[in-house]
Order: structure tokens, then C-alpha cells, then sequence
């Protein structure tokens, strides 16, 4: 789960880079999840100043995006349809009907089963763990075209 969330951000990421260039968390990210990710990244900066004396320049504000919020930064504006819709839709949902809120549906479904595991007690069912090895399947081979 940690590998396929790694991936979409380093895909997702490096398409706002890409375009927007060095202004890319301002002007690729939704506001109210670039405020929530700022903030708990100066929550974070300043704990680490103030604890340990640690340089907290190396609190990046994008390493606080959740893996659900990765759905509105796709959606957001004209970014789904600059690049997003083109690169994040799987094969078997590119003729579902609802747009990009639909195909979208698949991160917000890691997003649950990633919540899930984070309870000690959970045992993964085989339905969601076939999920998530066809999305990691489908994400590793998206890669290495």
C-alpha cells in the first residue's frame, strides 16, 4: 500500500511540477488541502525546532497530503483534464459513467482500505486485497512505459 501511495505522489507531484513549475503546491492543489497540509507541516516544523533543535527545512509541505486528498488535487481546476485524465483512469473504469468523480473512486477506495489497516486487529479480505494488487499491478506497469 506504502509503494502504490509513494508512486501516485511521486506521478502526481512530478505532473504539477511539470506544469506549473516551482509554484506548483500553490497553484496545483486545491486551497483548503494546500492550507490543512501547510498546516500540519508548520505543526510539525516548529515541534521538531523546539524539541530537538532540528533544522525543520526539511518539512515539505507536500509529504502532508493525504493519499484521499490526491482525488481533489486531480480533480482540481484544469488538472484533470491537462494530464490526469490521461494517465490516472484505470483501463476497466475509462468507460464508467460520472466522470472524473467516478474515476476517480479507486483512490478514494485505497484511502479506506489503507485506514483500515491501520488498525491492528484488521485482516485484509481477499476482494480488497485483490484490489490493491491490481492497482499496484496497474500502477507499476503505467511506470514502465
Amino acid at each position: 500500500m506504502c509503494e502504490i501511495e509513494n508512486k501516485l505522489k511521486t506521478i502526481i507531484s512530478g505532473s504539477l511540477q511539470e506544469y506549473f513549475g516551482t509554484s506548483w503546491l500553490v497553484k496545483g492543489l486545491p486551497k483548503n488541502t494546500y492550507t490543512k497540509a501547510k498546516k500540519l507541516a508548520d505543526e510539525k516544523a516548529y515541534d521538531l525546532q523546539l524539541n530537538s533543535g532540528d533544522d525543520a527545512e526539511d518539512v515539505n509541505v507536500w509529504d502532508f497530503v493525504s493519499l484521499a486528498d490526491y482525488v481533489s488535487i486531480v480533480t482540481n481546476g484544469k488538472n484533470w483534464s491537462s494530464f490526469f485524465e490521461e494517465m490516472l483512469v484505470r483501463p476497466e473504469e475509462t468507460r464508467i459513467a460520472g466522470g472524473k468523480e467516478a474515476k476517480t473512486q479507486w483512490i478514494l477506495r485505497l484511502s479506506a482500505i489503507k485506514n483500515k489497516l491501520s488498525k491492528e486487529s484488521y485482516s485484509v479480505p481477499v476482494d480488497e486485497y485483490s484490489y490493491v494488487k491490481s492497482v499496484y499491478d496497474w500502477i507499476m506497469e503505467m511506470l514502465t512505459l
